[in-house]
């Protein structure tokens, strides 16, 4: 005779001579999804309540003492037409700065920024103003909804040193106030030099069969006890964390002058310094990168925004841009975050290289314009960049010949299948 016992997950079978308890696993954890977007629905209730509260007069007996007239103020009501009259370009903008915001290592400032000078006509300092309150509400929507549904693809050491070493990279960026063109031409450049290599190293680089992993000067993972790997490997991971701090510590210096860098920064360090540096075992995947890349631009456009406002505080009008698309990007960016998917890998890379050479563009139209010295820095490095793949495609395509294998030829059909492989 035997008797079955469920209590919870654990199945207990009792026979005359055996006891036997077998675990099932747990089911899953399913959430509500107006959980995930609780912050959502907490921003729009305080925005309806700012927005819908009616004012009143605006000191009607005291305006026309001091102008010795008969005016009388209306009452203002609401703030609605503050916000959409003016600035309801950004608020269509937003909508796909919000997706790009969660989805991509760019941050919503890639939209954010131009629309704010181009067509607002905001200064560079009121675009950087918006660019990094806007992502206080966006990026950090989007992170929440990292934290509840992909937690794993975050790294918490990651997220922390980018975050407590950016800090004081923020301050002293708030500190210096730099001129904004310099800093913002650097920041363009180097963004669009690393979507170069990036592109390079996924699509362009000497392959020895067209689904081998790129060729790339990669620290295969050691073994210890051979005579000076221990020493080698603990090198290379001494070089690791230095060179995070280095990233972390630059990207809050970016993220004060130009209202997004520490994204960018995190996603290339991790790709072109962690990845190269350490064991396979410990590199970090491209969705991983990117997931804790929103993190941590939340955290420190928080901290940006609260240090600007309290001290040298930021104008009317990108208060008013601001309100205009709040509401909006804390939806956004969250959606944008669950498209941080294995399947959709390669069309975010994809999405990733027309976004980091529409925001050069940009720039170039809005601010380089006939600038010689900028294009002079500009080419100069492209050409130290591209001379620098040449020689590494030529290095790589000599490695694998060495092997015994043949590298595949670059066609259409391969870099199609490159381009689109997950």
């Amino acid at each position: 005779m035997s008797k079955t016992i469920n209590v919870s997950e654990v199945s207990t079978r009792m026979s005359d001579d055996s006891l036997t308890v077998e675990i099932k696993p747990a089911k899953p954890v399913q959430r509500s999804k107006v959980v995930r977007f609780l912050p959502a629905f907490a921003t729009c209730m305080v925005w309806l309540y700012v927005v819908l509260y009616s004012h009143g007069p605006l000191s009607a007996e005291r305006y026309a003492a001091e102008h010795n007239s008969s005016f009388v103020a209306e009452p203002l009501g609401t703030l609605w037409n503050e916000l959409f009259a003016d600035y309801w370009p950004m608020t269509l903008a937003m909508i796909a700065g919000s997706l790009i915001a969660g989805s991509t290592p760019l941050g919503g400032g890639v939209v954010a920024f131009p629309i704010a000078v181009l067509l607002i006509g905001f200064k560079p300092a009121e675009g950087r103003d918006f660019t990094v309150m806007i992502q206080t509400v966006g990026m950090n929507a989007a992170a929440y909804m990292i934290v509840l549904n992909k937690s794993h693809l975050l790294d918490f050491n990651l997220i922390a040193t980018f975050t407590v070493v950016g800090i004081p990279g923020v301050l002293m960026g708030l500190a210096l106030n730099l001129p904004p063109f310099g800093v913002i031409l650097t920041f363009q450049i180097l963004v669009l030099e690393f979507a170069f290599v990036f592109f390079y190293l996924n699509v362009l680089a000497p392959r020895s069969s067209p689904s081998a992993v790129p060729s790339t000067p990669e620290l295969r993972p050691v073994d210890a006890t051979a005579p000076g790997r221990e020493s080698h490997s603990n090198l290379s991971m001494y070089a690791a964390h230095t060179s995070m701090w280095l990233a972390s510590f630059a990207g809050g210096f970016l993220t004060a002058n130009v209202g997004s860098g520490s994204d960018i920064c995190l996603y290339a360090y991790g790709l072109l310094g962690w990845n190269l540096l350490v064991p396979e075992a410990k590199r970090f995947s491209d969705t991983a990168l990117t997931a804790s890349s929103v993190v941590v631009m939340g955290l420190l456009s928080l901290v940006t925004t609260v240090c600007r406002v309290l001290t040298t505080g930021v104008s009317e009008n990108v208060i008013f841009c601001w309100g205009a698309t709040c509401w909006l990007v804390c939806f956004g960016a969250p959606l944008g975050s669950l498209l941080l998917t294995p399947g959709l890998r390669a069309q975010l890379r994809i999405a990733f290289y027309v976004l980091a050479v529409a925001q050069f563009v940009g720039f170039a139209v809005l601010k380089i314009k006939g600038n010689a010295g900028a294009w002079a820095a500009f080419g100069g490095v492209t050409a130290g960049i591209f001379t620098f793949l040449a020689l590494h495609f030529f290095m790589s395509s000599k490695r694998i010949v060495r092997k015994g294998d043949k590298p595949v030829k670059i066609t259409s059909q391969v870099l199609c299948q490159r381009l689109l492989k997950e």
